[in-house]
């Protein structure tokens, strides 16, 4: 080469030297939380049971036991196992006592529930 780049110019040095834009296919920064190692280890906790049916390991329990983060857990989860990741919720009673939404909702717009 008879001149010099400044690394500045990072995009032309690139283009002259292998005579494109793009980055080569592996020089970026090597992948540390999806190893194989930790997909196995998620996927053994995640669907671990502990001898009664209906209980896993939580995400942050298993970021915690293997030590990587929460969203690489999610990320391992979802994309390297195709499972989708659930928080439970408490599900509304229903009481048949009470009238339904749609009912007090008609009643409010006819002006007769008290306090409308």
């Amino acid at each position: 080469m008879f001149f010099e780049i400044p690394d500045d110019l990072h995009l032309l040095k690139n283009y002259y030297i292998t005579g494109m834009i793009e980055r080569k296919r592996g020089s970026n920064r090597p992948r540390s939380a999806r190893t194989e190692e930790n997909v196995s280890s998620v996927e053994e906790l995640a669907l671990s049971q502990k001898d009664q049916p209906q209980t896993h390991c939580s995400i942050r329990q298993i970021s915690r036991e293997i030590g990587i983060h929460q969203s690489s857990v999610v990320r391992i989860i979802h994309d390297d196992l195709g499972l989708k990741c659930l928080k439970k919720r408490r599900a509304q009673e229903n009481d048949s006592s009470k009238s339904s939404s749609l009912d007090t909702a008609r009643q409010k717009a006819a002006g007769n529930v008290p306090g409308a």
